[in-house]
């Protein structure tokens, strides 16, 4: 299973250049216990505004398209990786080799400066289930630990895999160079759906369903059956990504914010070109029958608060990518 081993490893390494990482030791923990009771949502203050449009700019999935489309696009936050990113880089590398695991394996492999990643698994042309554990991995400057399992379906000898489905087993950490890290929690779970090109084989649509949460920076962030939907356009090098639900926590977890589900997005999503973030429309649900509204016009992110719901925004401000 050396090719296995070495397509994920090389993944990882183009989400740590692209975006950034960290490490530390790998425990058990749950989603469950993370997202506080205690949690409420949002208030509506321009502050908790700006922290929701920093929450979703941070959680732009585009760097993780990266290695799907090959378009060489750069995250709008590049030192801010989060959940999303790594279960997206880890998935489209393990499809786009199509390793449908024919056989039962268990097998650990030095990493290329350090460390050891362990494969164990089986399965049949279909697809299958393998336990990736990531030793003190270290590669192109990169420390990875900790423990996932990875199942994939409906896989084929041309395209690869439809459903990929990450579980963290234990918090994965990791750390490039010195960016800053970022640990995934144990308990963390993504599924992807994938749609191809039937022409080029190359992932057009991602459909991602995701409870996470993960540190950075020693800060906490969450998301709660989060959906998202991307679209790839390799003709003009553009990715766009919208929600249609969840929840966004941010603030430590101790506040969060719902995705509106009267706003249709899809019909305003973020696009991503090549120079960065160009358009698209965002909104979230705070307390009051107030909300976030997230815009990108030109290039400039705005961050603007509803008031009293009705779609207009009251009071804004901008921010940096």
């Amino acid at each position: 299973m050396k090719k296995l081993s070495m397509v994920l490893l090389a993944g990882t390494a183009a989400f740590f250049i692209g975006c950034g990482g960290g490490s530390s030791d790998s425990t058990t923990s749950s989603t469950s216990d993370t997202f506080s009771s205690t949690a409420t949502l949002a208030e509506p203050t321009i502050s908790n505004a700006e922290e929701v449009a920093e929450a979703v700019v941070s959680n732009n999935p585009t760097t993780s398209a990266t290695t799907v489309s090959s378009l060489g696009l750069n995250s709008v936050a590049p030192n801010k990786p989060n959940a999303t990113q790594v279960s997206l880089i880890l998935a489209s590398n393990f499809k786009a080799q199509n390793i449908p695991l024919n056989e039962t394996i268990s097998e650990t492999e030095e990493c290329p400066d350090g460390g050891s990643i362990t494969i164990s698994g089986s399965g049949d042309d279909n697809g299958g289930d393998v336990i990736i554990t990531y030793d003190n991995c270290k590669i192109y400057e990169s420390s990875i630990n900790g423990k996932i399992e990875m199942t994939a379906s409906g896989c084929d000898s041309m395209c690869g895999c439809s459903e990929i489905a990450v579980k963290y087993i234990t918090d994965l950490t990791m750390q490039y160079s010195t960016l800053p890290t970022v640990t995934v929690k144990a308990g963390s779970e993504t599924d992807m759906k994938y749609a191809y090109d039937s022409d080029t084989c190359m992932a057009n649509n991602i459909n991602v369903s995701e409870t996470s949460f993960y540190s950075v920076d020693d800060q906490n962030f969450g998301v709660e059956g989060l959906n998202l939907v991307m679209n790839m356009d390799y003709d003009n090098y553009k990715t766009s990504w919208y929600y249609t639900s969840g929840k966004i926590y941010f603030d430590n977890l101790t506040k969060y914010v719902t995705v509106d589900p009267s706003y249709d997005m899809s019909q305003t999503p973020f696009v991503y070109g090549m120079y960065g973030l160009e358009s698209g429309e965002a909104r979230f649900d705070m307390s009051d029958g107030a909300k976030t509204i997230v815009k990108v016009e030109d290039g400039t992110i705005i961050v603007g608060l509803d008031t009293n719901g009705d779609g207009q925004i009251d009071e804004s401000t901008t921010l940096e990518e």
